[in-house]
């Protein structure tokens, strides 16, 4: 095999590899642009969930609050009522 046949053999493997590189770069663009949209929705929909969470947490706080509060008013009125009647 001489020279220049060596030489063209190896311009054209390299130009097929590049060629099929090129390929397997949008394929793989592809891929990664369908897992970021995948993850986009997943990331929306656990802050979603992590929201409703919060909220259901903060109510049951606020809840339990206005309750200890009624609770303690209801304890000093009794507690006036008892010293009033000795």
């Amino acid at each position: 095999m001489d020279r220049d046949r060596f030489e063209e053999l190896v311009l054209s493997s390299l130009e097929r590899l590049s060629g099929e590189i090129s390929r397997l770069n949008e394929k793989l663009s592809a891929e990664i642009s369908g897992v970021n949209e995948k993850l986009s929705a997943e990331v929306s929909s656990i802050r979603s969930d992590v929201s409703w969470i919060k909220g259901k947490l903060e109510g049951k706080s606020e809840t339990r609050h206005v309750v200890l509060t009624g609770i303690s008013i209801f304890v000093a009125v009794c507690a006036v009522v008892v010293a009033f009647l000795k």
